[in-house]
C-alpha cells in the first residue's frame, strides 16, 4: 500500500522553487546581470487615500504610499482620470488618461531591482474615439471601451524603456512585460 507523505513532498516543492529562482538567477548572471528582480503592487483604491485641498470645491486627489523615493498621484479632469508617478514634488512619469470608473479598480506594478524600484507596469483600459464627438461628453466611458493595454515604463534613467502590450493577443502578457523591462535593465547596466 502506497502512504503520502506531506514532509517529502513539501521538500520536493521547495527543492523545485528553490532550482527555479536559481535556474533565473544563473540566467541574469549569463547576461553579466547580477539584479535581484521584484515587485510590489499598489492599489489605486485602497492605497491611495483621498484628500481634498484647503479651501477648493473642486475634485479629490489621491497620494499614493511610497515605494522607495516614488509614490503615484491621482488627480481628475472633465474628461478622465490621470495617474502620474512623483518623486517627491517633481513629476517623473505621466500615464495613460483613464475614464473615472476605471482607474480606481487598477493596480500599478512596480518593478525593483536590488530592491530599488526603475519601472512600472500598469494596465489600462483602450477606448474608441466615438464619443468625442458628444458636446460634453467623455469617450472614456465603458460603452466606449475596446480592450486593454499594458503600459510598460522604466523611471528616471530608465525611461528609454517603452512598451505597450495587447494582452488579448500576447499570451502571459504580464510575465511578457516583467521579462521585457528586466532585460532592458540587464542591457542599460553594460
Amino acid at each position: 500500500m502506497k502512504t503520502f507523505c506531506p514532509f517529502a513532498s513539501a521538500v520536493v516543492l521547495i527543492f523545485a522553487l528553490c532550482m527555479t529562482a536559481a535556474h533565473a538567477a544563473e540566467k541574469n548572471n549569463a547576461r553579466g546581470c547580477k539584479a535581484a528582480f521584484s515587485s510590489v503592487y499598489t492599489d489605486l483604491k485602497d492605497d491611495c487615500p483621498a484628500s481634498k485641498p484647503e479651501g477648493d470645491d473642486g475634485d479629490p486627489t489621491h497620494t499614493c504610499k511610497s515605494v522607495g523615493p516614488y509614490h503615484a498621484y491621482i488627480y481628475y479632469s472633465a474628461l478622465g482620470t490621470h495617474v502620474q508617478i512623483d518623486e517627491g514634488e517633481k513629476t517623473v512619469l505621466r500615464l495613460p488618461e483613464q475614464g473615472h470608473d476605471e482607474t480606481l479598480k487598477r493596480k500599478l506594478e512596480w518593478r525593483l531591482a536590488d530592491g530599488k524600484p526603475f519601472a512600472v507596469i500598469y494596465r489600462v483600459a483602450q477606448y474608441t474615439e466615438k464619443g468625442l464627438e458628444q458636446v460634453g461628453g467623455s469617450y472614456m466611458q465603458d460603452e466606449h471601451k475596446k480592450g486593454e493595454l499594458i503600459v510598460v515604463r522604466g523611471l528616471k534613467e530608465h525611461s528609454g524603456l517603452k512598451e505597450d502590450m495587447n494582452p488579448a493577443k500576447i499570451k502571459m502578457a504580464n510575465e511578457k512585460a516583467q521579462k521585457f523591462i528586466d532585460e532592458g535593465f540587464c542591457k542599460l547596466q553594460k
